[in-house]
């Protein structure tokens, strides 16, 4: 059980503030920022960059990420989440695993606990995906990945569980030139259960 069949209409049934309806109801500010930061740091973060935030749910982080760079795009399949992403129109409703841009539309790509709600197969079409919309020399981050050495401290139902070189392996094979497992922040509550990925194009 898991992957977009089990998450859609769980996400579809959301409700409440951004925080709840981006996944993260128990946050505070200083978590959110962790959060911005490791994105920023990992993706090397310009003003001059293009960025596509998949996964961006009501922008909790995007409403941050959108001021740092020179065109932000906020992706997601859950209408209820975008339509309180207030902002500019760069709000796009469309899945992780087919995305609607042509190849090497930006420079960096973010997917922010994504792929632990993905099936693997699911998984590696959203990382090809991906790679074919960023930039050859680009960045690309996911955060937030289900870790399966770690799974005895989390076990929520629906999760796609990853061991750290299995799925950076994976990330190579999607055609990310060069991928990295980092520990998640410690600040954040999953980095009990969570790790990072760093992908260069």
């Amino acid at each position: 059980i898991g992957g977009t069949a089990y998450w859609r209409p769980i996400w579809q049934s959301k409700e409440g503030t951004v925080e709840a309806l981006s996944g993260r109801s128990t946050y505070r500010d200083h978590e959110t920022s962790a959060l911005v930061a490791d994105a920023v740091s990992a993706l090397r973060l310009t003003r001059w960059d293009t960025l596509l935030d998949i996964g961006c749910a009501a922008g909790l982080m995007g409403k941050h990420l959108s001021k740092r760079v020179r065109r932000y795009v906020g992706l997601d399949y859950s209408e209820p989440s975008l339509r309180r992403f207030e902002g500019e129109p760069w709000r796009v409703c469309a899945s992780a695993v087919e995305l609607p841009f042509e190849a090497a539309t930006f420079d960096k790509a973010l997917m922010s606990s994504v792929l632990l709600c993905l099936t693997v197969g699911e998984a590696t079409k959203a990382l090809l995906e991906m790679r074919r919309v960023t930039c050859s020399g680009g960045r690309g981050f996911c955060s937030g990945n289900a870790d399966y050495g770690r799974k005895w401290a989390f076990d929520e139902p629906g999760l796609c569980w990853f061991r750290r070189d299995e799925l950076t392996g994976l990330a190579r094979r999607c055609g990310w030139r060069w991928a990295a497992a980092v520990d998640a922040h410690p600040a954040l509550p999953q980095s009990s259960y969570q790790f990072d990925m760093l992908l260069e194009a």
